[in-house]
């Protein structure tokens, strides 16, 4: 399985890949409405539900519309999709893990991403990048880097559900969460749904290459937003 032992075995073909890319955009959006409303369903179970508070937003159309096609796809696959690798780098995975924090500990919180949040995600792709260009030139980060490098070739999977996961948990941000036992437990099935869409754009990105999995991005966003603007046309009649 590509996501078990990636085999790397690329797809040059322009034809086959904008085909698969519409399979896969069918099958991620399919999977991310479903496993939303399974999520929502145990949500709606007890009080569980009390512990997870959707925190909403309200930005323009035009930030909203460039948040969902631009930054969305070219920021969260920079971090949680591009060090995805054959051979991976263990300082580009930085700035993943940090968004995964950032989702957990919800800072910047949902009112300040639009300004803030944006810029830490830009600052933590910039370190990530900035020590794996340094670990050529640093004695003790070469070191870093060779020895978690030879690590994560030896068990391929890791670099690639560790992105997954953190893609995920980022997405947690969107909650106010009152942590608990039971607000731990729940969260692996409040994640479901970006789970299944990092795993389907990880194999994109495997399969097809990094900008494979940006426009995989852009275009179940897209259908969001078409979605979202039907049903606002629609309220209004």
């Amino acid at each position: 399985m590509v996501l078990v032992r990636p085999d790397w075995e690329r797809c040059y073909s322009r034809r086959h890949i904008a085909q698969c890319l519409l399979i896969f955009a069918a099958l991620d959006f399919g999977g991310v409405v479903a496993l939303g409303i399974f999520a929502d369903v145990v949500l709606a179970i007890g009080d569980v539900g009390s512990r997870f508070a959707v925190v909403t937003i309200d930005p323009s159309w035009l930030v909203w519309t460039l948040l969902l096609l631009v930054y969305a796809p070219l920021g969260e696959e920079a971090m949680c999709r591009w060090p995805i690798a054959q051979r991976p780098r263990a300082f580009l995975l930085l700035p993943g893990i940090y968004i995964a924090v950032a989702g957990i500990t919800r800072f910047p919180d949902a009112a300040q991403y639009l300004g803030v949040g944006i810029l830490l995600d830009a600052v933590a792709i910039a370190v990530g990048l900035g020590l794996h260009l340094l670990s050529g030139r640093v004695r003790v980060l070469a070191a870093v880097d060779q020895r978690v490098d030879r690590w994560l070739l030896r068990w391929p999977a890791v670099p690639i559900w560790l992105m997954i996961s953190c893609f995920a948990l980022a997405h947690l941000a969107r909650y106010e969460i009152d942590w608990s036992v039971t607000a731990v437990l729940v969260t692996p099935v409040v994640v479901l749904p970006w789970l299944w869409f990092g795993a389907l754009a990880s194999i994109v990105r495997i399969r097809f290459g990094w900008w494979s999995a940006v426009m995989l991005h852009a275009a179940v966003n897209l259908v969001v937003l078409l979605i979202d603007v039907v049903f606002g046309l629609l309220a209004l009649l």
